[in-house]
């Protein structure tokens, strides 16, 4: 690494940190407030940042990749594969509207999220529209909701 201020390197890893999370961005950023001393000004914060930086790693890590979805209808592939087992009558389901995936947070933990309505029988055999959520996490439904 070329000689760099504490300062320097204190800016150059908050620009890595603030663009699109990437393990080469992060990986990089860590190095720059690794070589910073203790005796130097910026210490305290490149810390925290540190710290902080960390954290955003480990929780986008959680979300795991995008979730793979057929191109031409969008259809999600960990979703169809959910609603085989939790539907009452798989084969009647009309995917009517995809959305996403999106990244979003809840509680401090990353996921994807789906969006999809859909109709489908329900247990007395009437069809109905439903519109539902997904949260994902490394291509898997970790909770649905409507």
């Amino acid at each position: 690494m070329p000689e760099l201020s504490s300062n320097d390197h204190l800016a150059e890893a908050k620009t890595l940190i603030g663009r699109s999370y990437d393990k080469e961005n992060y990986e990089l950023a860590m190095k720059h407030l690794s070589v910073i001393p203790e005796k130097a000004r910026e210490y305290r914060e490149a810390g925290r940042l540190l710290k902080q930086a960390g954290q955003t790693f480990l929780y986008e890590e959680a979300a795991g990749p995008i979730p793979a979805r057929r191109n031409y209808d969008g259809k999600v592939y960990c979703v169809d594969y959910y609603l085989k087992r939790v539907l009452n009558d798989y084969d009647s389901a009309e995917y009517l509207e995809w959305r996403g995936p999106a990244k979003i947070k809840k509680k401090g933990i990353t996921y994807w999220t789906v969006q999809l309505t859909l109709r489908a029988k329900n247990g007395f055999g009437a069809k109905v529209i439903k519109a539902y959520t997904f949260l994902i996490q490394n291509n898997q439904v970790v909770k649905a909701s409507s």
